[in-house]
């Protein structure tokens, strides 16, 4: 009870209980009072109450259309979603089956992966974040194997436009299969003339022995109606400058100082490779044939048993801590003044040792010799 409700109640007592008219004029005023009081709280009250409906009616005016705009939003992000999503495993489910179609046709040759419509099909993939990897390892596999110059130079032109210091690795790996497959059509071909010659022998003196003159015979002829391992080791050869082009681009540009540069096994030649950075370099059983180095770097980089022909050395400067072992360093046609210096302190010929030679076996008279023009040479530079 109120404080205005225990008056009110205290002035009809005093009213009811003396008979006073004052106290009932009273109790009235006061009766008066608190109706219109009350009256005034039901007022207040529904004041109150139109004006929380007016404020709810104000945000719901703002709140239901921003609702709404948000719910479309989000419907309409969902569809596009959902379409990207289809739209992507579209592609994808398209993409695996070109995938499929490119390996069959670079596989499907009957004489080993030579398929230039493969090659063509397997370099649309390098680009593929899917088949990215995938693309170029069966790339190098099908270089590898191809004995078909033209298709070489298609897929390998896309492959070196993609190779980095990220990836070399498998371009080096290429070098080294194509380096193997060289030595052993080099073999077969000593072995093919051999029994050409034989044969060519045998049938002149069958000839000689019936009296009859030998017949004329073509070179060239004979070459293209047998099978000539001197026409693969031709291909090959190119296919190595090729790629040793790709790579002396590559040993121009910088790369990081905790990189591995492995060439152990590799086949170089043919080629400008000047000014190639091969510090640190590992060159274990490197052949180097008609190949310019001038202005390498070879700073701590291990040479073993290095094959050195016709090879220019000159104007190198940085080769500090550079190792040269079993290697006839002293065949390369020109040695900088300071290399030279440098190879004749640290790394002369000594007997006994096994040295990489393209001529014959290494002799003390022959370094000395191939020294003394070197020097030559240096000194009228």
């Amino acid at each position: 009870m109120t404080d205005f409700e225990e008056i009110r109640q205290a002035a009809l007592k005093a009213a009811l209980s003396n008979n006073d008219i004052a106290a009932m004029e009273k109790a009235a005023s006061v009766n008066k009072l608190f109706a219109e009081s009350q009256k005034l709280e039901v007022e207040a009250q529904n004041v109150r109450r139109v004006a929380q409906a007016e404020g709810r009616r104000y945000w719901a005016s703002i709140v239901v259309p921003f609702l709404s705009v948000v719910i479309v939003a989000l419907s309409l992000g969902f569809q596009v979603l959902q379409f990207k999503e289809t739209n992507q495993a579209q592609r994808n489910a398209t993409e695996d089956t070109q995938w499929r179609q490119a390996v069959t046709a670079a596989t499907a040759e009957k004489v080993g992966i030579t398929s230039m419509t493969g090659g063509t099909l397997l370099k649309g993939f390098l680009d593929s974040p899917r088949y990215q990897q995938q693309s170029r390892e069966l790339c190098i596999l099908l270089l590898a194997q191809t004995v078909n110059l033209d298709a070489f130079e298609n897929i390998f032109r896309e492959i070196a436009h993609k190779t980095s210091w990220s990836n070399v690795e498998d371009v080096i790996r290429l070098n080294r299969i194509l380096k193997r497959h060289y030595t052993e059509l080099s073999s077969e071909e000593q072995e093919f003339k051999a029994a050409e010659e034989a044969q060519q022998k045998q049938a002149l003196s069958q000839q000689q022995r019936a009296g009859q003159p030998a017949p004329p015979t073509s070179i060239l002829q004979r070459r293209l109606s047998s099978r000539d391992p001197g026409i693969g080791k031709t291909i090959v050869d190119q296919e190595l400058q090729i790629v040793g082009v790709s790579l002396a681009d590559l040993l121009r540009t910088s790369r990081q100082p905790d990189f591995k540069l492995d060439l152990s096994d590799t086949a170089l030649w043919d080629f400008d490779m000047s000014k190639a950075n091969l510090s640190g370099a590992i060159m274990k059983n490197v052949m180097l044939y008609n190949l310019s180095l001038r202005g390498a770097v070879i700073t701590e980089a291990v040479l073993v048993n290095v094959n050195f022909a016709l090879v220019d050395l000159s104007d190198i400067e940085e080769f500090k801590g550079s190792k040269w072992e079993s290697t006839a360093w002293w065949m390369a046609t020109k040695i900088g003044p300071k290399l030279l210096a440098y190879l004749e302190e640290s790394f002369p010929f000594s007997d006994g040792k096994s040295y990489a030679n393209p001529e014959t076996d290494a002799t003390k008279e022959r370094y000395k010799e191939r020294v003394a023009d070197l020097q030559k040479l240096a000194i009228a530079k």
